[in-house]
C-alpha cells in the first residue's frame, strides 16, 4: 500500500487534508493554553478527533481499494466490505448485512494482510495508540460520572497526534514531524 501512488485519488486527499487540520488545531491550542484554557481545549478535541478522522479515512479508503483490487479471500473481503460472510439457506456463502468493524481491528488487518506479521503488541507505536484511542473514546463516547477536562491537554493531543500519524506511516504514509 502506497499513499503516494493513491495521491490523486479525491478519497485519499480528504486524509490528508484532515492530517493537515489535526495539526492546525493543534497549533492553535498550544496558542491558547496560557491565555484561554477552555479555547484550548476546544483546539485540543478538534485536533484529537480529526486526527482520527483523517487515520479512519486514510484506513477504510484502502479496505475499500483491497477489497476491490486486493487479492483476498472472500470472508478477508466480506471484513473489508464490513459485511457478514454467512451461509445461505440454498447452500452457497455470500455476502450479507452489515457488520461493523473497529478502527483498531481494520488496522490490524491492514498490517497482516500488507507485511504479513501481526502488529508487535509491545511496539511503542501501538501502546501509544492505543493510549491515544482511549482519549479519542473518553471524548466521542463519554461516559457519565467519568468526564474530566484533565487529561484534554495540548501535551496529550500531541501525544496522540504522534500516535496516529506512526500508525498510517505503518501503512507507507509520509513521515510527518509533530511540532
Amino acid at each position: 500500500m502506497d499513499p503516494q501512488g493513491f495521491k490523486d485519488i479525491p478519497e485519499n486527499r480528504i486524509a490528508e487534508a484532515l492530517f493537515e487540520d489535526a495539526e492546525y488545531f493543534l497549533k492553535a491550542a498550544r496558542y491558547y493554553e496560557r491565555k484561554n484554557q477552555k479555547r484550548a481545549r476546544t483546539y485540543v478535541r478538534a485536533s484529537v478527533i480529526t486526527a482520527f478522522a483523517a487515520l479512519e479515512s486514510l484506513v477504510n479508503f484502502y479496505c475499500f481499494w483491497i477489497a476491490e483490487h486486493g487479492d483476498v479471500e472472500p470472508h478477508e473481503e466480506a471484513f473489508l466490505r464490513e459485511k457478514r460472510f454467512e451461509l445461505a439457506k440454498e447452500g452457497y456463502f455470500e455476502m450479507r448485512t452489515s457488520r461493523f468493524s473497529s478502527l483498531e481491528q481494520k488496522v490490524r488487518f491492514l498490517h497482516w494482510w500488507s507485511k504479513n506479521i501481526p502488529i508487535p503488541k509491545r511496539s511503542a507505536a501501538w501502546s501509544a495508540f492505543i493510549e491515544a484511542t482511549k482519549l479519542r473514546n473518553s471524548l466521542v463516547h463519554p461516559r457519565p460520572g467519568h468526564i474530566s477536562y484533565s487529561g484534554q491537554t495540548v501535551t496529550a493531543a500531541k501525544s496522540c497526534l504522534i500516535a496516529v500519524f506512526k500508525v498510517a506511516q505503518m501503512f507507507g504514509w509520509p513521515a510527518q514531524e509533530i511540532h
